[in-house]
């Protein structure tokens, strides 16, 4: 075998591998991946190792069915509940919930996606019930990590819309009022981990399945 014929049959599979990274890195899965990510590695880089209890792909089982949360922190000073987004471009966006969508300007072409508030208030609500916390002491957090993401409507979204990882820890921490005492935020960590569905494939098809049922009844 000729070291040409070797080459190319190391080289064929790494292209191949590198197309189909870079085909992948362009669907929103892999976006909502990278938002998530990016927001995990946000509070384990820039919050304190103690005092704020981080959980990332939530799962939970509530009264109106299931529900996947990006990332909880559960802190003395309250519940923050981050719903992350991978997206980058122009943004049009209004933190008002009578808003269902939002729309974003990317390489010339705009593309819609569900108004991440009105997300966060249906994980919030799951919380507020499996936790048995007042609705107030869970705050909304919406999360986009690129830095060179352009809001075009500023005005229109509230102090809890954050882009870029350090902004996101700086925004938890300016929260001063003490919601919980020390041994209530251990509590509620250990019931939120009690609680927490298993990620696995048939629950994630069984929210696959939820998500579908709730959207048919609403259109």
């Amino acid at each position: 075998m000729s070291f040409i014929t070797c080459f190319n049959l190391v080289l064929c599979p790494i292209a191949l591998l590198l197309v189909a990274a870079c085909l992948w890195l362009r669907t929103k899965h892999a976006k909502g991946v990278l938002g998530e990510f990016a927001g995990k590695l946000a509070v384990k880089q820039w919050l304190p190792e103690s005092g704020y209890e981080l959980f990332s792909d939530v799962m939970l089982q509530d009264k109106r069915g299931t529900t996947q949360i990006d990332h909880v922190v559960v802190s003395r000073f309250g519940i923050f509940v981050i719903e992350a987004k991978g997206i980058s471009g122009k943004l049009y966006a209004s933190s008002e919930t009578k808003y269902r969508t939002w729309k974003v300007y990317r390489n010339g072409r705009g593309y819609t996606f569900q108004n991440p508030y009105l997300q966060n208030y249906r994980h919030r609500c799951a919380l507020s019930e499996v936790l048995d916390v007042p609705l107030d002491a869970l705050h909304d957090v919406i999360f986009f990590p690129h830095e060179d993401l352009v809001l075009a409507t500023p005005e229109k979204v509230a102090a809890s819309f954050v882009t870029g990882r350090r902004k996101l820890a700086e925004y938890i921490l300016s929260f001063k009022e003490q919601r919980f005492t020390a041994e209530e935020v251990a509590r509620l960590a250990a019931i939120l981990n009690l609680k927490r569905m298993e990620n696995s494939h048939e629950n994630k098809k069984k929210h696959t399945a939820d998500l579908k049922a709730r959207w048919e009844k609403k259109s």
